[in-house]
């Protein structure tokens, strides 16, 4: 006789859809997006802003900018204002259009980056 074994559930959110809330959020808010004027080196920066969000989909608390990848000394004016136009363009499209039904699963609180790269 052999004994049942447990069944062994990953815990948390499931990724694919944490991914496709993310990549949603990314394009709701990339329509309020207002770049600064920039220099071309400017370009390079690359802005990462922690969101947290209700499940109503408005803000939880304000953005948070957690960092800049590619900021010189000389950049730095420059890298202000994209912070500051990141946290302006998730303010502006609040409220995110996302799964109610997926909020405990994830989607309350993630980052979003800025760059001339990419946004997501």
């Amino acid at each position: 006789m052999t004994m049942p074994q447990p069944t062994v559930r990953p815990s948390g959110p499931d990724p694919e859809t944490v991914r496709q809330v993310v990549m949603s959020a990314a394009q709701q808010v990339r329509r309020c997006y207002r770049p600064p004027r920039l220099t071309r080196r400017a370009r390079g920066i690359a802005t990462s802003i922690s969101v947290r969000y209700a499940i109503d989909g408005r803000l939880a608390q304000p953005p948070a900018l957690l960092r800049q990848d590619g900021v010189t000394p000389d950049l730095r004016l420059e890298a202000a204002q994209l912070a500051q136009a990141a946290i302006e363009a998730i303010t502006r499209c609040t409220p995110l259009a996302l799964p109610q039904e997926s909020h405990a699963g994830g989607w309350d609180e993630f980052e979003l980056t800025f760059g001339f790269a990419a946004v997501g």
